[in-house]
């Protein structure tokens, strides 16, 4: 009998309409409820921040941004620089903002240390300065501002001849590198080869206040080399052993170092055959070798976030057949590597030995490129920089720990109910 083999169809199709319905009004109330918090404290719902998420990262679109800039904070903030002039006018740019280059992908700040170098008619090498992510620019346009001191600052500058050695001190974990150019000073600080990330926008403040007060100079340079990483890594923030210890450390800098004439040479390489999954970014490598003295330093700054732990100490003792005394290796934290799925993308988990021969070639060409120059160092303030902000990012961490608490809650309870339903309605339903 057709008949009733089509009214069974009917029921059929009915009760997995039904069902259909139930598993609809069960995602949609989860998705509902975990994105409460979303809503309520950021303005934008989930599905909706998922979307700009996925067109960001398909697309490229910086649609994101939008959100970034309603939910920003002011910030006052500052970069230091040190330019060196040759014949030609001026030949380096050694760059140190207390900006945050995130939070990742083409957003915000991610790519500031190429754009801002960008910017510049000259080789400039735009080091990673004191901040977190409270720092990262809403929008790329807010390095415009960062440019607009720099250059400020360039006219204002006064240049010399002399500079001192480059110099190391160490007090526990922390180890810093120091130089002198003309009023000014530059301080490479890292904790390698223990682990660490980002030096908050306050304990760099101490330190380049501490430094001009000890040192009696104008500027203080202050560089988060950034080059020592490990998952656990945590921040440096204030109240952390570590900041007592770059106090201590910087205590020990000896002031009165013998000055004498200075040349530098530079050189960079984008690195053509690697890219962001090796956790190279858009500039490469950037290398400016300082000599004073008969002393040669090398100064190699990676387009990376952060090094992998020991790779730093690989590089130094691959270089020691190289004519140069010193050397420091860092990284400007470009976020720009930090797409892929494992979230971090340290230099340095794969291709060392490429990476190294690199670095090699960027000293032999930057030594050829020496040539006598005039110094000088500057510091300005950054204003009204659209930024994360501290409260901002923290309610953005706390938002997103309590959508995934009230996730391991609700989905499963959800879930069980919805298939409970549905398996009563199909077998034990009417119809």
């Amino acid at each position: 009998d057709t008949s009733f083999l089509g009214s069974d169809l009917i029921q059929m199709t009915i009760k997995v309409i039904i069902a259909s319905i139930i598993f609809i009004l069960a995602i949609y109330s989860f998705i509902t409820i975990a994105g409460s918090p979303l809503k309520k404290n950021l303005g934008i719902g989930m599905l909706d921040l998922l979307s700009l998420f996925i067109a960001h990262m398909n697309e490229g679109s910086n649609s994101l941004e939008s959100l970034f800039e309603n939910m920003s904070e002011t910030v006052e903030t500052m970069v230091t620089f040190i330019s060196f002039k040759g014949k030609n006018g001026i030949k380096s740019l050694f760059i140190s903002p207390f900006v945050h280059p995130g939070p990742l992908g083409d957003l915000g700040g991610s790519n500031m240390p190429t754009i801002l170098a960008n910017k510049f008619d000259h080789f400039t090498m735009v080091a990673h300065g004191p901040s977190t992510h409270d720092f990262n620019p809403v929008r790329t346009t807010e390095i415009d501002k960062i440019e607009n001191a720099v250059k400020e600052g360039l006219e204002e500058i006064e240049y010399s001849k002399d500079a001192s050695i480059f110099t190391r001190y160490n007090s526990e974990k922390a180890n810093i590198g120091v130089q002198f150019f003309n009023k000014g000073m530059v301080i490479l600080s890292t904790f390698a080869p223990n682990d660490s990330d980002d030096i908050e926008f306050g304990v760099g403040l101490t330190m380049m206040t501490q430094s001009k007060s000890k040192c009696d100079v104008k500027d203080s340079v202050i560089v988060d080399c950034h080059n020592s990483f490990a998952p656990e890594s945590g921040e440096v923030l204030p109240g952390n052993e570590e900041v007592f210890q770059l106090i201590d450390v910087i205590d020990k800098i000896q002031c009165n170092h013998q000055r004498d004439t200075l040349k530098i040479g530079c050189y960079e390489n984008i690195m053509q055959d690697l890219n962001k999954n090796e956790g190279v970014g858009e500039s490469g490598i950037k290398t400016m070798v300082v000599e004073v003295a008969n002393q040669r330093t090398a100064y190699v700054l990676f387009d990376s976030n952060n090094m992998e732990i020991g790779f730093r100490q690989e590089i130094i003792d691959a270089t020691k057949d190289l004519d140069i005394d010193e050397i420091e290796v860092m990284t400007t934290d470009t976020h720009t590597v930090n797409t892929i799925s494992r979230g971090y993308n340290p230099i340095g988990i794969v291709k060392r030995g490429e990476i190294i021969e690199y670095v090699k070639i960027s000293i032999n060409e930057s030594i050829k490129d020496l040539e006598e120059v005039e110094v000088g160092t500057g510091t300005k303030r950054i204003k009204n920089l659209h930024t994360f902000g501290p409260n901002n990012s923290t309610e953005l961490i706390s938002t997103i720990s309590s959508i995934v608490a009230v996730s391991k809650i609700i989905a499963p309870v959800l879930l069980i109910t919805a298939l409970v339903i549905v398996f009563i309605w199909i077998f034990y339903g009417g119809l």
